[in-house]
C-alpha cells in the first residue's frame, strides 16, 4: 500500500461501504496484492482478513499473519459461468 493516510484509506472507507451496504466489512483486498509490514499493522486495526493477489487456493500453513495473507482466485470480467463452476469445484477438492 503506497499511502501515509491509514486511518483515511482504512477505516473511513470501510465505514462508507458499511453505511452504504448496511452490512459489516471485515476483509480487505490489497491494491494489486502489495502489502508491506506497517501497512499489514494498521489492516489489523480494521480487518479480519487480507486478500493478496496469489492465485493459488487457500490451505492453512500456520505462518505469521495468515489471516492477513489470504491468496485469491483471479476471476476475470470475461469468466463464463462455466469456468466460474470448474473454478468453485475444484477449490472443494
Amino acid at each position: 500500500m503506497k499511502t501515509t493516510d491509514y486511518k483515511h484509506e482504512l477505516k473511513e472507507s470501510k465505514d462508507k461501504i458499511e453505511a452504504i451496504t448496511g452490512k459489516e466489512v471485515i476483509a480487505l483486498s490489497y491494491p494489486y496484492g502489495n502489502i508491506d509490514s506497517k501497512a499489514m499493522e494498521e489492516v489489523k486495526k480494521y480487518y479480519s482478513f487480507g486478500l493478496t493477489t496469489t492465485p493459488e487456493f487457500y490451505s492453512e500453513k500456520g505462518i505469521k499473519d495468515e489471516l492477513y495473507l489470504l491468496p485469491r482466485k483471479y476471476i476475470k470480467y470475461s469468466t463464463t459461468l462455466e469456468e466460474f463452476a470448474d473454478i468453485v469445484e475444484s477449490a472443494e477438492g
